[in-house]
């Protein structure tokens, strides 16, 4: 128990130094941008919970640029379910189906709008 505290711990002190990992940055992800629909909207908020940590505004962060070049719904799905390198899988317990269709709506809106 004390060990996972420990990690917990470190964990913590690592992630107040990370870009992205403060509460402002969550923002960041839409800024200027025009969320066109609900569905967009959602995508925003699971990106904001999940992804911005380690891609702050959809940038080069932790992880890579998610804006540098498009994918289509399926490959973001498919990345996010199975992870990819450092990035974690994401279970469909920890955003579900519905919640990364909107996800793959977001991102696409976000690349559109920084391209």
């Amino acid at each position: 128990m004390r060990m996972l505290r420990n990690v917990a711990l470190v964990a913590a002190v690592v992630c107040a130094f990370l870009p992205g990992c403060g509460s402002s940055q969550k923002e960041v992800a839409s800024a200027g941008m025009v969320l066109p629909s609900p569905a967009v909207k959602k995508g925003h908020a699971v990106f904001a919970q999940h992804c911005n940590v380690c891609h702050p505004g959809g940038g080069k962060g932790v992880g890579p640029s998610l804006i540098k070049e498009v994918l289509r719904p399926q490959e973001i799905k498919d990345q996010v379910r199975k992870g990819k390198g450092l990035m974690p899988a994401f279970s469909p317990a920890q955003i579900s189906d519905q919640d990364l269709d909107e996800l793959a709506a977001y991102l696409i809106a976000l690349w559109k709008h920084k391209k």
